[in-house]
C-alpha cells in the first residue's frame, strides 16, 4: 500500500476572496467564467461571490487568469483568511466587518 502524507490546512493557509462587481449585480455569463475556475454557490442576481483556495498564491494565479477570459463586468476581490471568514456574522454574513484596513482598501482589480 502507498503511503498518502498529507499537509494539514491551516485556517491561516485558507484564502478567501468576496468578488463584488464595481456596480449592479454579477451577470449570468460572468458567474458561468467564474464556476469555470471555482466552486461557486451563485444565486442570480447576488451582489457578491466568494470563493476560495488552499493557498494565497493558487487563489491569484486564479484570478488572473479570470482577468483573461473577458468578463463582462470590471470586479473588485477582497482577500482574507479562512479564520476571518468563519468570523462574519448572519444573518448578512458581511464580509467587510472581518476585513483589516489594509486588505479593504487593497482590492484586486479583475
Amino acid at each position: 500500500m502507498q503511503s498518502t502524507k498529507q499537509t494539514p490546512l491551516s485556517s491561516y493557509q485558507i484564502t478567501w476572496a468576496t468578488i463584488v462587481p464595481d456596480f449592479g449585480k454579477i451577470t449570468k455569463r460572468d458567474a458561468k467564467l467564474f464556476e469555470k475556475l471555482f466552486s461557486v454557490n451563485y444565486a442570480f442576481g447576488d451582489d457578491k461571490l466568494d470563493v476560495y483556495a488552499t493557498t494565497k498564491e493558487v487563489l491569484l494565479q486564479k484570478l488572473a487568469k479570470l482577468s483573461t477570459l473577458g468578463l463582462h463586468k470590471p470586479y473588485k476581490a477582497f482577500l482574507y483568511t479562512d479564520k476571518q471568514f468563519g468570523m462574519r456574522k448572519a444573518p448578512d454574513h458581511n464580509f467587510r466587518d472581518v476585513l483589516t484596513k489594509k486588505q479593504e482598501s487593497n482590492p484586486i482589480e479583475i
